[in-house]
Parts: C-alpha cells; sequence; structure tokens
C-alpha cells in the first residue's frame, strides 16, 4: 500500500493539487496532509484550498499552527472570506493521527503535554530524545519543518539523513525514526510505501 504525504501548503492550491496528481500517478490509496494547509496571511485562499483536498475520498489532514491561528481568528467574525464549513473543517482537525505503527502530526505529538504549542514548537535534541522514548517502535511523519529529512535511532546512537527529490530509502531497518516531509509549497512531498518500508522524496 502507497500512502502519499504532504504538508505545508500555506495557502497554495497549486502545490496541493500537484502533489495529489503525484499521488494518484503513483497509485497512492491514502494521502495525508500533515497540516499548515492554510497560511494565516492569506485567508482568502482558505476555501479553494479545502476544497481541492477534500474531494479526495482518501484524504486524511492534521492541524498546524497557521489552520490553527485561521480557525480561531476567523471564528467569531460575521464578513469572513472563509465558508463556515471550512472554519469547522479547521477547528475540528486532529493534532495527530496515529495508524498501526505510524504517526502522522505537525510538528511534535504531543498535544496532551503542550497543547496548541504543539502545532508551533520546533524539534531540538529534547524533542527527539522525547519522541524516541515514547514511541520507540513507531515511524513518525511530520511537517512543520519545511525541508525533508529523515532522524532515526539505532542502539543508542541518532542519525539525520537531509533527503533530495527522487531519493528512496528503505527504513526498515532505521526504527524508530522521524521523517519530515517538506513543504510542498517549496516543491516536496513524499511517498510511503508500506508493503516495501521505503520513502520516496518527490518534487511537485
Amino acid at each position: 500500500m502507497k500512502i502519499g504525504i504532504m504538508a505545508d501548503s500555506h495557502g497554495d492550491y497549486r502545490s496541493i493539487e500537484s502533489a495529489i496528481e503525484i499521488f494518484n500517478n503513483t497509485n497512492c490509496r491514502r494521502f495525508y496532509h500533515l497540516g499548515d494547509i492554510c497560511d494565516s496571511a492569506i485567508p482568502e485562499t482558505v476555501n479553494r484550498c479545502l476544497t481541492i483536498l477534500t474531494k479526495q475520498k482518501t484524504i486524511y489532514a492534521v492541524k498546524g499552527n497557521n489552520d490553527h491561528i485561521v480557525a480561531i481568528n476567523h471564528a467569531d467574525r460575521n464578513n469572513t472570506c472563509i465558508s463556515q464549513k471550512s472554519l469547522s473543517f479547521l477547528l475540528n482537525l486532529p493534532q495527530s493521527i496515529e495508524h498501526k505503527k505510524e504517526i502522522y502530526t505537525h510538528s511534535l505529538p504531543f498535544e496532551k503535554e503542550l497543547g496548541a504549542s504543539g502545532m508551533s514548537r520546533g524539534m531540538g535534541k529534547n524533542e527527539i530524545d522525547h519522541i524516541f522514548t515514547r514511541y520507540p517502535k513507531h515511524i513518525i511523519f511530520r511537517g512543520h519543518s519545511h525541508t525533508p529529512e529523515i532522524i532515526w535511532k539505532n542502539s543508542k546512537n541518532i542519525f539525520l539523513k537531509n533527503l533530495v527529490p527522487f531519493t528512496t530509502i528503505n527504513i526498515s531497518d532505521k526504527q524508530p525514526c522521524i521523517i519530515t516531509c517538506g513543504a510542498t509549497i517549496n516543491g516536496y512531498c513524499m511517498v510511503f510505501d508500506r508493503d516495501k518500508t521505503e520513502i520516496t522524496c518527490l518534487a511537485c
């Protein structure tokens, strides 16, 4: 089963369309958007982004810090450029989704401890250690950082590798690991082949 992963489209609906086209062309059966679908600086693009995204029957999304800000800032406005349907969608997005041994989140999967700040807080050594302690057998897929990379733990050592488009990596021996998708607005997306336990960084 192939899974298409995108993140950080920041209101650029064309980048969402490009990623979806790639996912369809590579026979992905499920899509994830890892947050910051929208951008708080350009709320006028929210409706179009969500219309494109929600047309996909197999799309799953988590809330990014920009999505949270947009929803909170516009929830009580009578004359807004954002529809009530879009606001409801953003307000009800989860911060993380867990499926099998995979976790999909925007930045850090610690919403119970960190609340909304888990969507915007960066990932340093302490956060990496906490993730590997909490999820010793998981693959964490995240957005927020706009550059694609993989961080994994082997015994007591932690390794980091930047990813470039059209690179495929087998991660069967790299678990637990933290995989940053890269920003769709910067031309990155990713395909996870669950059967082969491979990730492929792609250009969109």
